[in-house]
C-alpha cells in the first residue's frame, strides 16, 4: 500500500518505439491507468529519473510546470570523460520549446499521468465536451490540447458517431489528448474520377466537411467513406 510497484525496467522506465504514437510511449514510461491511483493508497507522487532514461514522449515536472520530452540525445564521452545529455522539452501550456544540457547521474522528475477514455459529446466555443462513459462525468478539453490532431478533431465533431479519445489527466487535469490512430470519415468534395488517371493511379485533392484537405487515389468520390491516418493526414484505405 502506499507504493508504485515498478514491473521491470522495460516497462517502468520506458522504452521508446519509433512506430509507436506519443500516448502510447508515454503510456510505457508511467502513466497511470484508470483505478491505479486508488491502489497506490491516494495521492501518487512524481518520481525521479536519471537523464541517461528520458525518452522522447516523457512529461517531466519542473518548476511547477509540466515539459514533454521532444528529444533526448546522449553523446559519450572519450576516455574519462563521462559525455552529456541533451534534452529538448515543450511546455505543454505554452507550446514554447527549450533544451538543457546535463550530465550522466543527474535526475529529473517524471510526472504520473492518469490515462482515461472520453466519449466526444459536442463543442463549445475553443472546448471539447467529453464524457467519461464508466463515471458519466463531463469535462472541457481544450483543443489545443490535440495538438496536430485539432483539425481532425474538428471533423469528428461533424460524425453521426465521433470516436472515443484518449486524454492524459496531472492531478484531475486534462495535459494531453489524442484521436485513436485511424478515423472514417466521409468525402465532401472532390473531382470527378477520370479514367485517363487510372494508369498513373494520381492522387487529387479531396475535402472532408469541415474543410480539411485529404489527398485521395483517383477514384474517391463524393460521398465516398475514407480511413484516415490522423498523426500523418494519409488517406489509408476507402470503406466498403
Amino acid at each position: 500500500q502506499g507504493r508504485l510497484v515498478r514491473l521491470g525496467r522495460g516497462v517502468a522506465w520506458g522504452k521508446w518505439d519509433k512506430e509507436a504514437s506519443w500516448m502510447e510511449t508515454i503510456r510505457r514510461a508511467g502513466v497511470l491507468m484508470p483505478g491505479m491511483q486508488g491502489k497506490c493508497g491516494g495521492s501518487v507522487r512524481e518520481y525521479k529519473k536519471e537523464c541517461t532514461e528520458v525518452r522522447p514522449g516523457n512529461v517531466l515536472e519542473k518548476d511547477g510546470k509540466l515539459y514533454q520530452v521532444v528529444k533526448a540525445e546522449h553523446t559519450r564521452g572519450l576516455a574519462r570523460q563521462s559525455g552529456n545529455v541533451q534534452i529538448e522539452m515543450k511546455d505543454l501550456t505554452s507550446g514554447t520549446k527549450s533544451s538543457q544540457r546535463m550530465k550522466p547521474g543527474q535526475t529529473l522528475e517524471i510526472a504520473h499521468l492518469e490515462e482515461r477514455q472520453l466519449s466526444i459529446l459536442y463543442s463549445e466555443g475553443s472546448d471539447i465536451i467529453v464524457m467519461d462513459e464508466k463515471t458519466f462525468e463531463q469535462t472541457a478539453l481544450p483543443v489545443k490540447l490535440f495538438s496536430e490532431h485539432e483539425s481532425f478533431v474538428n471533423e469528428s465533431l461533424q460524425l453521426d458517431e465521433p470516436p472515443n479519445v484518449k486524454a492524459l489527466f496531472h492531478k484531475s487535469s486534462p495535459v494531453l489528448c489524442e484521436l485513436p490512430p485511424q478515423v472514417s470519415f466521409v468525402i465532401e468534395t472532390c473531382d470527378p474520377h477520370s479514367r485517363r488517371q487510372h494508369a498513373q493511379a494520381q492522387y487529387k485533392p479531396a475535402y472532408l466537411p469541415a474543410g480539411t484537405k485529404v489527398m485521395v487515389p483517383h477514384f474517391i468520390e463524393p460521398g465516398n467513406t475514407i480511413v484516415v491516418d490522423v498523426n500523418t493526414g494519409n488517406f489509408v484505405r476507402k470503406e466498403k
